[in-house]
């Protein structure tokens, strides 16, 4: 019976997050502003360059102009899906509410309870701030989903009996890699995974893993570069005034 509890809030969450953004998602495109993309935030940039990648087989020329995540993400949905500004709301506000399902897992693991998890999943649900960014074309949705579900796969292999983690923990350590190229002050997210592998004692191996799945994602952006003719470890080609300003700031 607590299997059937689990998936029945689980798609509960989902469908009544879904619902909920796709209500704000109608209400919004009624506004003569809807395909307008914003040339004031950095939306018009991530578009433009989106389309770039697009163009030179998801190469890209010289120095990234801002973290590239969420720019390929934009470019894989457009290669996919076409360059229309409402199915790329749809998906964002799918992977919006999917942010909520994860913060319900995590609050399950965390609390072994479902009051708990069920309310801060419909905190995140109904908050307006977060279906806010959900419709815009701004990387915030995304890296706010890429870190809950970087979290979600840290407790997953925590639970996991040690011979069978590794892989998990190798996929946790990609995961908060693709994290920080999206938004990089979730490098707090891989700082964090370390020094708790290393205080609660556990084997290097489990440590090389994690390790290892941040690399790899880290050898793709370098194998980029090289390809792009760009500094082989850069990733923005922001200042560090300006990324303070908005990364820590």
């Amino acid at each position: 019976s607590g299997k059937y509890v689990v998936c029945f809030w689980l798609f509960a969450l989902f469908i009544l997050s879904y619902v909920f953004n796709f209500i704000a998602l109608l209400q919004y495109k009624t506004n003569d502003l809807f395909y307008h993309i914003n040339r004031v935030t950095d939306s018009l940039g991530f578009h433009q360059f989106a389309k770039t990648l697009i163009a030179s087989n998801f190469i890209g020329a010289g120095v990234f102009n801002q973290e590239p995540g969420y720019s390929y993400f934009l470019a894989i949905v457009i290669k996919l899906f076409g360059d229309n500004i409402f199915i790329i709301r749809l998906i964002q506000i799918f992977i919006g509410s999917l942010t909520v399902v994860t913060v319900y897992f995590i609050g399950l693991m965390l609390y072994r309870k479902f009051i708990p998890a069920v309310i801060g999943a419909l905190m995140l649900a109904f908050c307006g701030v977060a279906i806010y960014y959900n419709l815009l074309l701004l990387r915030t949705f995304l890296a706010g989903f890429s870190i809950t579900f970087a979290i979600f796969i840290f407790f997953t292999a925590i639970e996991i009996e040690k011979p069978n983690s590794r892989f998990i923990w190798f996929i946790a350590g990609s995961v908060s890699a693709l994290a920080f190229f999206i938004q990089p002050n979730s490098i707090s997210v891989i700082i964090s995974v370390i020094f708790f592998l290393v205080f609660k004692k556990y084997r290097k191996s489990t440590i090389a893993f994690f390790c290892a799945g941040v690399i790899v994602i880290i050898l793709l952006l370098l194998v980029r570069n090289i390809l792009a003719d760009a500094p082989v470890l850069s990733f923005s080609n922001k200042g560090p005034a300006e990324f303070a300003s908005g990364n820590i700031l």
